[in-house]
């Protein structure tokens, strides 16, 4: 019988082919690479040929980071919460974004982004040192009931 974990890997990695978020470009570049740099290539196209990722059109920007985020949570929702043992307790698993109710700053841990996206937006010479409005912030949190 196989584990519960790597049933789900295998969904994991064929989600991760079937939704174009792993695809090799005509240059033979996988899109989970940093294209400037031989070794993440290198280490790109390892991943890219163990999954046996096809040649195709890599995903636009937003729209691949979409549905990473989407994969990846679908991974965390099939495995976090069967892991009990380990980690007991009522555990959620959440996608953030401009539409949920739940907020990054909602988290202690990235209170900050909160208070320095408020300084950014008062300060010009800040923001642009800051790399104008682009924060740091997860995707998908896992978080449990107090």
């Amino acid at each position: 019988m196989e584990a519960l974990l790597a049933i789900e890997r295998k969904k994991y990695h064929k989600a991760l082919l079937e939704k174009g978020v792993l695809t090799i470009d005509k240059d033979g570049v996988p899109s989970n690479a940093d294209k400037s740099s031989k070794l993440s290539i290198t280490i790109a196209n390892g991943i890219a040929q163990a999954l046996m990722a096809e040649t195709a059109e890599k995903a636009v920007g937003q729209t691949a980071g979409a549905k990473f985020e989407l994969v990846n949570m679908e991974f965390l929702e099939a495995t976090f919460p069967k892991l009990q043992n380990l980690r007991p307790g009522n555990w959620h698993i959440v996608k953030l974004g401009n539409r949920n109710s739940i907020k990054t700053s909602s988290f202690v841990q990235y209170e900050h982004l909160e208070y320095l996206s408020e300084l950014t937006e008062k300060d010009a010479k800040l923001a642009a040192s800051m790399g104008n409005d682009y924060m740091v912030a997860p995707d998908v949190v896992i978080y449990q009931d107090a």
